[in-house]
């Protein structure tokens, strides 16, 4: 098994696969959430590194088979999460959804906007955020609404998924089954390229990291903003 949560790897990955091998694997990421989704589960730190591959999807002609959702025991029941508020939080920040980040209890929703990270990734060949130090004044900017800049020339279709998938308001995102339906009647030609970003990948912030660690906010910090802003 392996992951792509590395720079280097990531951009060679991204950049070997045509528009409609990206389609099918999101499908594939899609198809193994919407199993903890109908199961009442939900993703408690969803992130590029918890996707793992077989060690024959380095090769495109393989790189729809076999995708696996790990770090299962983060997974948790929607009924039986805690309501309770606290300042530790656990996961990679350019992943958590705002509404988390603000100290809300993780739902189907905000395993949708890390999904469409995800995505962004798999899009982009980059890890989000790579020149930002990951603490709460990043968080901060995410619940402003700050969200990475989808690359020229990615289907219309992909960048109507990723802005659903990242909205402020987490009753306005689509639910797994909404997401498996359009990816299924989503139009993505092979004939566009993206722009793929020039930034040299050794490039990275000392302070950003892509795994799952605890954080601690000051929620205080983000009392300003506006619900959804």
């Amino acid at each position: 098994m392996k992951s792509l949560n590395d720079p280097s790897k990531l951009d060679r990955f991204s950049s070997s696969l045509s528009w409609a091998k990206k389609k099918e694997m999101f499908g594939n990421f899609v198809q193994a959430l919407k199993i903890l989704h109908e199961s009442n589960l939900v993703h408690t730190n969803l992130h590029l590194g918890n996707i793992l591959f077989n060690k024959s999807s380095s090769e495109p002609s393989q790189s729809t088979q076999k995708i696996y959702i790990s770090d299962i025991e983060m997974c948790r029941s929607i009924d039986e999460q805690g309501q309770s508020i606290s300042s530790k939080i656990f996961g990679s920040i350019p992943f958590i959804a705002p509404e988390i980040l603000k100290g809300g209890i993780h739902t189907k929703s905000s395993n949708i906007y890390s999904l469409g990270m995800i995505f962004w990734c798999i899009i982009s060949g980059e890890l989000p955020y790579t020149l930002y130090s990951h603490d709460s004044s990043l968080a901060y900017e995410i619940c402003k609404g700050k969200r990475p800049t989808i690359p020229s020339g990615t289907p219309k279709d992909l960048v109507e998924i990723l802005n659903q998938c990242w909205e402020s308001d987490p009753t306005k995102r689509p639910s797994i089954n909404s997401i498996a339906f359009t990816l299924n009647w989503s139009m993505v030609s092979d004939g566009e390229s993206i722009d793929f970003y020039s930034e040299n990948l050794s490039q990275h912030h000392p302070n950003a990291f892509y795994s799952g660690r605890t954080i601690d906010f000051d929620f205080a910090l983000f009392d300003q903003l506006k619900p959804y802003l």
